[in-house]
Order: C-alpha cells, then sequence, then structure tokens
C-alpha cells in the first residue's frame, strides 16, 4: 500500500497556488479559533496568525518546488508523501516556535515539545489525506484508462503514409527525414528531441535539438502530446491502464510505458474519441 504511485504537483505555479491556500487556511484557522493561548499572548492577533500563515507558505512553497525539480513523479509513492509531510510539518513547527518566542518570550514550550504536538496533531489528517487522495485520484484514472482503451479499438494500426515527411538536422548536423508515420513516440531530454522511429522494420532514436512545443507544429495529428516530456503516435499504442498520477501507455517497440499527465488527460481522450 504504501509503495504505490501518489502525484507530484504538476508544475510549480501550481505548487504555489496550494501553498497559499494552505497558507491562508492556517491564518483563517488561527485567526478564528486563536488556539494555544494566542488570544491571551501579547501584540496583535491578526498580525501574529497573519505571519504563521505566510511561514506556512513560504516553507511549503521552498519545499514543494524543491521536490518537483528534483524527483521524478513515476518514482514518487504514498510512503514518500507521507515522510515529506512529515518533515515539513517539523520545519513549519520549528519556525513557528521561534517566531512565536519573539512575541512570548515565556512560551512554557522547548522546540522537541513544540515539534512533538504539532505532529500528534497533524500526523492522523495528513496520512487520511493522502490515502483519500490516492484512492480518488486511482479511481478516476482507472475509469479514464478503460474509456481510453475503448477509442483505441476504433483506431487503425500504424500503416500508409500520412503527411508530410518530418524534415530537420541531427545533434550532428547531419540531415534528417522521417516519414511521420515511422515515427512511435518523441522524448524530451533537456535541450534534445529523442525521436523513437522505425527503420527496417528496426526502432532506432535520432537526436535533434528542439522542444515538444515547437515540433508539435510540423506534426500530423496523429502524433499527440501526452505528456511535458513525450510525443506519441497513437496508432502504436496497445492499450493504457490508470494510476493516481494519470495514465501509462503500453507502446509497441517502446521498452518502458509512456505516461500521460494528468493535464493531458481529458484532452488527449477526446482526441482518441473522435
Amino acid at each position: 500500500m504504501l509503495h504505490k504511485p501518489f502525484p507530484l504537483n504538476e508544475s510549480m505555479g501550481e505548487a504555489i497556488k496550494v501553498s497559499f491556500i494552505i497558507g491562508l487556511f492556517i491564518f483563517l484557522f488561527l485567526l478564528v479559533f486563536q488556539p494555544f493561548g494566542l488570544s491571551t499572548a501579547p501584540g496583535s492577533i491578526l498580525l501574529k496568525t497573519a505571519v504563521y500563515g505566510l511561514i506556512t507558505f513560504l516553507i511549503n512553497s521552498a519545499f514543494t518546488v524543491f521536490i518537483i525539480k528534483i524527483f521524478d513523479e513515476s518514482k514518487w509513492t504514498i510512503l514518500h508523501q507521507i515522510i515529506f509531510y512529515l518533515v515539513l510539518l517539523i520545519s513549519i513547527a520549528l519556525a513557528n516556535f521561534y517566531y512565536t518566542k519573539t512575541f512570548d518570550p515565556l512560551l512554557g514550550w522547548n522546540p522537541s515539545s513544540f515539534v512533538l504536538y504539532t505532529a500528534a496533531i497533524g500526523l492522523f489528517p495528513i496520512v487520511f489525506f493522502i490515502f483519500f487522495q490516492q484512492n480518488r485520484l486511482f479511481n478516476r484514472y482507472k475509469i479514464e484508462s478503460g474509456e481510453v482503451n475503448n477509442a483505441l479499438k476504433k483506431i487503425k494500426p500504424a500503416q500508409g503514409d500520412f503527411g508530410e515527411a518530418f524534415t530537420s538536422q541531427t545533434s550532428k548536423g547531419t540531415s534528417l527525414s522521417i516519414q511521420q508515420h515511422n515515427i512511435v513516440f518523441i522524448e524530451s531530454v533537456g535541450n534534445y528531441l529523442l525521436i523513437h522511429h522505425l527503420s527496417e522494420d528496426k526502432i532506432i532514436q535520432s537526436k535533434i535539438r528542439g522542444t515538444l512545443k515547437t515540433i508539435i507544429k510540423e506534426l500530423n495529428p496523429i502524433l499527440q502530446i501526452t505528456h511535458r516530456a513525450f510525443i506519441v503516435n497513437s496508432r502504436y499504442i496497445s492499450s493504457a491502464r490508470g494510476n493516481a498520477q494519470g495514465l501509462k501507455l503500453t507502446v509497441k517497440h517502446a521498452e518502458n510505458e509512456i505516461p500521460v499527465s494528468r493535464s493531458y488527460v481529458s484532452l488527449f481522450r477526446r482526441y482518441l474519441e473522435h
């Protein structure tokens, strides 16, 4: 159970938006209920609770953006998410403790007891939320995968030509021309694109400079963006399966499954259905 896939935020913008909502919630919760003796502590209650919310927002944003940049979502699990939230909770608790000491030096807590108390309160709702979110997303994309598989049954196998040949230059400066029906999938790696295509019934790679958003304008619509790092020829897709992170496609001639990120699932399914 703990090793089941769990989704990360798909962009820094989404991460900051979620962090802002969490920080705003903390601010409003503390302002309204004033727990931990906040109502009797010296200073403006509005200012104190606003700073607590700001601390939560800044730390949550920094941690989440760091995770997005460093970790591969395909390897992120429920266990990783629980550990991440606990580290985040402890960090926020410590920051709040030292901030509280600035206006209440007689606070009858030490850092370890403050952190333990905060963790004890936050652990259960964190674990509950993670499992609830994982189950909700898993069921959603399990249904989506069934609809995608039904749509795939209506797609003709990859055969015959369509559109003009794709032409470019390889990373070594040599000319490249590929019939589009031979392109199986395209993978973005740094500033380069790896075009996985058939040549004499064998899958080979050609490396060019470029981005997916630029190259997709030159391709037949049968080649669709499914992820920020992948374009897939839908005529080579064998099947799809869903998990909490979105969809995974089994593609002929590809060694590994190709992801369909959550932001592309609906668009990709609608394309297949029409």
